[in-house]
């Protein structure tokens, strides 16, 4: 698996992070000299460099926990648009409940 020219990447924190950078770094490359994965050693076992490539292509771990926590916080942020835009028709309709708004309309 290790012949010719090899890098060799480690991380002790993000296991995909540096696969990640490099491969974005490769895209800028052209020409027959491209950087190419040929495996990868996660957690104990050896990948082959065709799953190598699939986990070079996942976000990192950082960006993946951002995306989670912003669909955790959308259907949140979507009732707080309610809840306001409710409170600004109250004030505007001068109604005291949201219910006098519903019975209005």
């Amino acid at each position: 698996m290790l012949t010719g020219q090899i890098a060799i990447l480690m991380s002790f924190e993000d296991a995909i992070a540096p696969l990640t950078v490099i491969n974005t770094l490769t895209k800028g490359f052209e020409g027959t000299d491209k950087l190419v994965f040929t495996g990868s050693y996660l957690d104990g076992s050896l990948q082959d460099a065709q799953t190598t490539k699939k986990l070079a292509s996942l976000p990192s771990r950082d960006v993946l926990l951002a995306k989670f926590m912003g669909s955790l916080l959308s259907p949140v942020s979507s009732l707080a648009r309610f809840f306001d835009g409710a409170k600004q028709k109250i004030e505007e309709t001068g109604k005291a409940t949201v219910g006098d708004l519903a019975t209005t309309a």
